[in-house]
């Protein structure tokens, strides 16, 4: 209750108080965001990274990411008809940025961020400052199974920066976001919307009092250790005849080592004839987000693996060289994607022998299905987000998420039809398959 008291103090203050007289704009506009997927776009907390996604129960994470951000001609002049440089003010900007998170629900994150900078400035060079701050807070909307992940992101800017290098837009700023994100098997995506704003963030005829600012994140997956990024940032400025910062393509790749230490290096180019210039910009991070360790199994589930293991003819889940077969079927609750007791219970045989048998298929293909009773978009959604949710229970337990992919057939592939026994039949069809691809 402290914690949000002042958070709202800090929101309205900046609202309605001017830190400071003197206008300023920051040039720096690298904000790394709070997630292992992405470069400058925020997650829905999804937990989807290329090699896992953790338990919708999950609390008590940590994240630390620490970024060097070189970019050149942040800040210009243009002629009168806004069209051609006539002055450098800000000729280059270096950068380290630091990100802290912390995960107090599965569904909740509060963070802070800071930067340094040394920022080039004719006819001196090498001027050290200190860049704004903020703290912000993640809410994920909805469930962690669902097709798409949704998340509001509030944020608090605090001037701590410097207006003579350029580093502050000299007020309190604050801003919200609405995060869309989907993990689509080959890629992952988020998209940000949002509003921000500054009470006193002008210098001259650049303005960025108030923005809706813009993003696109994707993350494409090479192994469960590579990873692609291709990110576009951007901002409307509100009213639109204001200049703001340009639109930034971003990409890079991505390194991940054990114990969930990433690596990142890539660049962004940005508008070459904008009041704020940002030609072109070197960035290369760590990220650091410790495993969790996973909360102990009950006694009676360790002793079935162990069995498992010791008897596998008995075993419920059995790996042959074209699919895992399966006893018993998966469960869910009633007309959902939300597993059941014993559905889980189910999976935790399946993970251990996908485990066991990981050197023998490239990836498992979760198909889902359903019976003929509903309407066909309605089952083919519903299949889709049960082996999504397959999905996401078996990555909770170690597997790799690049070796599980997901695909829904909904009612069109039924495994027996036109049977006397309808109960049978749609017992049968209502299913989850495990194919091996070699």
């Amino acid at each position: 209750m402290k914690f949000f008291n002042l958070l709202m103090s800090l929101v309205l203050f900046g609202v309605w108080v001017p830190f400071a007289q003197a206008k300023s704009v920051t040039t720096h506009s690298f904000n790394p965001g709070a997630n292992p997927s992405y470069v400058v776009t925020e997650d829905a907390l999804l937990g989807a990274t290329w090699n896992k996604k953790e338990n919708s129960d999950v609390k008590g994470r940590l994240f630390f990411s620490a970024f060097y951000d070189f970019v050149n001609d942040p800040l210009v002049e243009l002629d009168s008809t806004h069209s051609s440089r006539t002055n450098t003010l800000v000729d280059s900007l270096h950068s380290l940025d630091l990100t802290f998170g912390y995960n107090i629900l599965s569904n909740l994150q509060l963070g802070a961020a800071t930067a340094m900078s040394i920022a080039n400035i004719p006819p001196k060079t090498g001027q050290f400052g200190m860049d704004d701050s903020r703290v912000f807070g993640k809410w994920r909307l909805n469930r962690q199974d669902d097709p798409v992940a949704f998340a509001l992101m509030p944020e608090v800017w605090i001037p701590t920066g410097s207006s003579a290098q350029f580093l502050t837009n000299d007020s309190v700023g604050v801003g919200i976001h609405l995060i869309a994100e989907r993990d689509f098997g080959p890629v992952i995506a988020s998209a940000n919307a949002g509003f921000r704003y500054f009470n006193n963030a002008q210098f001259r005829d650049l303005d960025k009092r108030s923005a809706v600012p813009l993003s696109l994140g994707i993350l494409v997956p090479i192994d469960h250790r590579w990873g692609i990024n291709l990110e576009g940032s951007g901002a409307i400025s509100i009213p639109s005849n204001r200049y703001v910062n340009p639109t930034a393509l971003y990409g890079g790749v991505r390194y991940r080592l054990p114990g969930d230490v990433i690596f990142t290096v890539g660049g962004a180019v940005g508008s070459f004839n904008s009041y704020s210039g940002s030609d072109y910009r070197i960035y290369a991070g760590v990220i650091f987000m410790p495993t969790l360790r996973e909360r102990a199994t009950p006694a009676p589930e360790r002793e079935r693996i162990v069995y498992i293991k010791q008897a596998p003819e008995k075993a419920r889940v059995v790996f042959t060289e074209k699919e895992l077969i399966i006893s018993q079927e998966v469960q869910f609750e009633n007309a959902s994607a939300v597993l059941t007791e014993s559905g889980r219970n189910l999976l935790d045989e399946v993970a251990y022998v996908l485990k066991e048998n990981r050197h023998r298929y490239r990836f498992i293909s979760i198909e889902g299905h359903t019976n003929s009773i509903g309407k066909a978009d309605y089952n083919q959604k519903l299949s889709e987000r049960r082996a999504a949710s397959v999905k996401a229970y078996l990555v909770s337990k170690g597997l790799e998420h690049t070796s599980l992919k997901t695909v829904g057939y909904g009612k069109t592939r039924p495994k027996i039809k036109n049977t006397k026994d309808r109960d049978l039949e749609m017992a049968v069809n209502r299913r989850v398959e495990f194919k091996v691809v070699k």
